[in-house]
């Protein structure tokens, strides 16, 4: 995960849990709960999507690894 994501999500998850002890000692008052479910629902999405990333990456540098190595095999043919 992206050090800039998961920055994010530690931050929102603390806002959220600030969120609902707000609403629970005080009501909903400007944010509801389904406005927090809501945002809670994004951030799980964004972490799923991030983790997506991440594997896609990894593989990514892989074949990467390999193509530079038929890169170098070809170089050294000439």
């Amino acid at each position: 995960m992206a050090k800039t994501i998961e920055i994010q999500l530690e931050k929102s998850r603390t806002f959220v849990k600030g969120v609902k002890r707000h609403i629970t000692e005080m009501g909903e008052r400007g944010v509801t709960n389904e406005e927090v479910a809501k945002f809670e629902n994004n951030l799980s999405t964004l972490e799923q999507q991030s983790a997506e990333v991440d594997k896609i990456r990894a593989e990514l540098s892989e074949k990467v690894k390999h193509m530079n190595a038929t890169f170098m095999t070809v170089k050294e043919d000439l």
